[in-house]
């Protein structure tokens, strides 16, 4: 092992190498593959840390809803929340992908990480949030798609991640706040 590397970076170079030598022996450029046979590094599992029930109330009660961009995070957390979405499934999603009626959204499968197209219950409360959301966009933007920043372009993870690390410090919750802490 080389100081100063982590297992999955090793790893990642591993299969680099694995790659490339598989090649150059099928191609008959080299005799013998050196890769043969050499097995990853063990990488140790981390735990994996959630938010649990007061955390999640007292960053939830961070966003003032009477600010857009505010109540759009709040729309958001809810959704990814009650949702169990993936932060860019729920940030691709647009107005034809909601059926507020039945409170349900699809994923289409071109946003979708398993590029399988699944069906999603709402909870009434996140279903009214939706609904208001996309009111309000539809009054000031353009755009297809639900989460729009304030200048009615769609929202990107990297915006979001910023935006909820504010909430997280300003709700004194001290583990590393993601996106996919919701889930």
């Amino acid at each position: 092992m080389t100081v100063g590397l982590s297992p999955a970076s090793i790893n990642t170079r591993l299969k680099t190498l694995r790659v490339m030598f598989k090649c150059l022996y099928e191609e008959g450029l080299i005799d013998n593959n050196p890769m043969e046979g050499v097995k990853n590094v063990s990488e140790p599992e981390e735990e994996i840390v959630v938010l649990n029930a007061v955390e999640l109330k007292r960053i939830l009660n961070v966003p003032n809803q009477r600010h857009f961009a505010e109540f759009r995070d709040y729309c958001l957390m809810n959704l990814l929340i009650g949702g169990m979405m993936r932060i860019s499934e729920a940030l691709g999603l647009r107005h034809s992908d909601v059926d507020l009626p039945a409170r349900i959204i699809t994923i289409p499968a071109s946003i979708a990480k398993s590029r399988k197209a699944r069906t999603i219950p709402l909870q009434p409360n996140t279903a009214r949030l939706i609904k208001d959301l996309i009111t309000e966009n539809k009054t000031d933007f353009d755009n297809d798609y639900i989460f729009l920043t304030n200048y009615g372009e769609q929202l990107t993870r990297d915006h979001f991640r910023k935006r909820l690390n504010g909430y997280a410090k300003e709700a004194s919750i001290t583990k590393k706040v993601h996106p996919h802490l919701f889930l």
